[in-house]
């Protein structure tokens, strides 16, 4: 996301004219983040499941399950965002609907694969 919002000053900066808005630059930071946030509630649901009394029976607890329900959207959406159309267009930025037929360089860099899904792969393994 802090790539996203290099590209966005340095596209405002190129074309004062059609620069984005600050409320259209939150929704296009927000909406590159989405990995990000989603790992952010997995994180929480498994610290909420770590911090619990362990019973035995500790897949069945509500953190457990929410932090499993998260998992599958952040891999998918991780995937989809690697190799959607707007990489294609604009070498992963976030404003490629802007940039279509411009010489606009992207600041960003590939996405790396979230650590979330090691880190609930390790706290199911501990439990």
């Amino acid at each position: 996301s802090s790539a996203c919002i290099e590209d966005i000053k340095n596209w405002n900066n190129m074309n004062p004219s059609s620069s984005v808005p600050g409320s259209e630059a939150i929704k296009l930071v927000l909406g590159d983040s989405v990995v990000e946030l989603l790992s952010i509630f997995c994180v929480a649901f498994l610290v909420w499941c770590l911090s619990l009394p362990h019973t035995g029976n500790d897949f069945a607890t509500i953190p457990y399950r929410l932090s499993c329900a998260v998992l599958p959207m952040i891999i998918s959406l991780y995937f989809q965002r690697k190799n959607g159309p707007q990489e294609e267009e604009a070498g992963g930025s976030c404003i490629a609907h802007l940039t279509s037929g411009e010489d606009f360089q992207s600041e960003s860099t590939t996405r790396q694969f979230p650590v979330i899904v090691i880190f609930h792969l390790t706290v199911s393994m501990s439990l």
